[in-house]
């Protein structure tokens, strides 16, 4: 794929495309996307043992891709699919659903549009810096970053909620002489503990949940509580110390 679209598009990309960082897939127009180590995001789809690329961009060049997630209803017209890097940018594509190439070029078993060249999608200045985690429904923008700060983000309000877990003050010397100096550990640990993934559950999703009471006895506050719990959605985030945090979306 690689030395294809460095011929087709004039080294528009660069010479190496690096890790992979990221899988992503739309089951609506069975398109694969994958976010390159070198910023480059590739989008094709796989019919009759052909490879057709159907979208590029080059956008977060030359940071890495760090998360990429596929958004929208399945009514769009069009597809749409969010970006993060290093920076404290988060990108939107747009791609079609349905692609006909028509004026199209065959490099061994690889079908390109002859026209295609990298996008200029739209950017989304936020906060943070190391976006390792991205989400977007209804109104919300959320994003998740490498040390450990939760933004969810009302985009109609254009109000940011900013959760994050706090490291203890206390630091282990593990060190079996001792050390007397106190400013030995000092600004050597984050402040906050690391976030090492994130998942959204919909309320919509959670309401199978309600098919419980029909198996298990509670009591009126436990039905309260639960009926309470997944009429909202919820972003649930796991910490590199073990924890899982929940935290209310709408």
């Amino acid at each position: 794929i690689k030395d294809n679209l460095i011929l087709s598009l004039d080294k528009k990309v660069p010479d190496k495309l690096g890790m992979i960082m990221k899988f992503e897939q739309d089951l609506r127009s069975n398109t694969i996307f994958i976010g390159f180590e070198s910023g480059i995001i590739i989008g094709f789809q796989i019919d009759s043992e052909m490879l057709k690329i159907i979208y590029l961009s080059t956008s977060h060049f030359p940071e890495p891709v760090l998360d990429i997630q596929v958004v929208g209803g399945l009514k769009d017209v069009t597809g749409t699919l969010i970006s993060s890097s290093t920076n404290n940018i988060i990108i939107k594509h747009t791609y079609p659903i349905s692609e006909t190439i028509t004026n199209r070029i065959k490099m061994n078993n690889i079908f390109k549009s002859s026209d295609l060249t990298p996008s200029t999608p739209q950017t989304i200045e936020v906060k943070g810096t190391k976006i390792a985690h991205i989400a977007e429904f209804e109104n919300h923008l959320i994003w998740a970053t490498w040390n450990g700060k939760l933004f969810i983000k009302d985009t109609y309000s254009g109000v940011i909620h900013k959760y994050k877990r706090s490291k203890g003050n206390i630091r282990p010397n593990e060190s079996s002489q001792g050390s007397i100096s106190k400013n030995q550990y000092e600004n050597k640990e984050p402040r906050y503990v690391k976030l090492g993934a994130m998942a959204i559950f919909k309320s919509t999703s959670l309401s199978a949940v309600k098919d419980i009471k029909s198996l298990v006895v509670m009591n009126r506050s436990s039905q309260r509580r639960l009926d309470q719990f997944i009429s909202h959605s919820w972003s649930f985030v796991g910490y590199n110390d073990g924890t899982i945090s929940l935290y209310q979306i709408e």
